[in-house]
């Protein structure tokens, strides 16, 4: 039991001057603000029981194990799985870094992180061999360790894990690409339709400003000649000035009317060229993880995500595997995919809809093939 590190346990010995007497020993490895490093320490009688009764009436498992620890160092190995582990500004950030935090502000305790390297994030064969950070806890050099570890068969028999371990895929996410160019932007604001509509309103002014000019003999002959008032009208709606001023109240009212035509359209235009101008369509271009090694697009992944890229025997995945950088700085990472678009991100399922939900991160899509690291 020592070696099991047993806490709440007791020993029952008989007295062998008294066979119908039982002594009852213990130890308390947490005892005089202990930490429970030390379960080689002496057992103590606790208590004697002989037929059914006790010689202290006492609770044989009461404060074995204390409320708080006294700043007790709990071991943690870790690897970065955002959004479950990041580093940020020098900081350990994430789901599991804040529960922990809670548990350690709860109980007193201190906890020691040690980050592992991609090569020690370790498994279980199926022979039971202990590798990498699983080898820490097999050794006791660990405490606990955490940073989005799939959960297997073969560990989750030897070792206890919290419900979020469950089993996870690995995906690749893309950048979009750019659908239009501003030239494209501009053809597009300038459909058949909307010229037809343009055209069509200032074909209907100039014939009322002519036809209303026919009625009136005082009228100057530029408005009584279609041709004229057309194509003055036309560059009076480019802002150029008419080259004579309108006479009669009828011509003014309609030449009033074209101002205000005018002075809509262009305002219409140019706000909406200036929107379509600056604003950038995209559409996905990487149908498959095929696409991303033939376009030579850089890869990086997150340390767990480069382990599931070594346990997959695909083709591509392994013609990948030379590109993929351990990405150290989640903003980075997402800044090479999304805003410099030469990259692609090889990431688990479970940070995929991290990112789709993520408002501020854009123009990047995930690929629909997972990939299964294990069965």
């Amino acid at each position: 039991m020592f070696y099991e590190n047993v806490v709440h346990s007791v020993i029952m010995t008989v007295d062998p001057r008294e066979l119908t007497t039982f002594h009852v020993y213990s130890w308390g490895p947490y005892k005089s603000g202990q930490c429970g490093d030390n379960f080689q320490v002496a057992a103590k009688a606790v208590d004697s029981c002989s037929f059914g009764k006790y010689k202290y009436e006492i609770n044989w498992f009461e404060h074995r194990i204390p409320k708080t620890f006294n700043k007790c160092p709990v071991r943690v190995k870790y690897a970065h799985a955002p959004p479950l582990i990041y580093q940020e500004e020098n900081q350990l950030k994430g789901l599991e870094i804040e529960l922990l935090s809670v548990i350690a502000h709860q109980l007193s305790l201190t906890m020691v992180y040690e980050e592992t390297s991609v090569d020690e994030i370790g498994h279980v064969n199926s022979d039971g061999e202990v590798m990498g950070a699983f080898k820490n806890l097999e050794n006791k050099t660990a405490d606990i360790i955490i940073g989005g570890y799939p959960k297997e068969y073969l560990w989750s028999i030897l070792f206890d894990a919290s419900h979020s371990y469950t089993q996870d895929a690995v995906i690749w996410c893309a950048p979009s690409v750019p659908l239009l160019d501003d030239f494209q932007n501009l053809f597009k604001l300038m459909e058949i339709r909307c010229i037809f509509l343009m055209a069509l309103a200032h074909l209907l002014l100039s014939l009322s400003i002519w036809w209303s000019s026919l009625n009136y003999s005082e009228e100057h002959h530029i408005y009584k000649n279609f041709v004229n008032t057309f194509v003055h009208s036309f560059a009076f709606f480019l802002g150029s000035a008419m080259p004579v001023a309108a006479r009669t109240h009828k011509v003014r009212y309609f030449l009033l009317l074209f101002i205000f035509f005018g002075f809509f359209s262009v305002v219409t235009l140019n706000t909406h060229l200036i929107s379509f101008s600056s604003r950038t369509y995209f559409q996905p271009k990487y149908s498959k993880v095929e696409d991303i090694y033939d376009n030579n697009l850089k890869a990086y992944s997150f340390a767990q995500e480069k382990l599931f890229a070594n346990l997959i025997d695909d083709k591509t995945f392994v013609k990948m595997k030379p590109r993929i950088k351990t990405c150290v700085d989640l903003k980075m990472c997402l800044k090479y995919v999304s805003v410099d678009q030469d990259s692609a991100l090889c990431t688990t399922n479970f940070y995929k809809n991290y990112i789709i939900k993520n408002g501020t991160i854009k123009n990047i899509y995930c690929l629909n093939k997972e990939r299964l690291p294990f069965s």
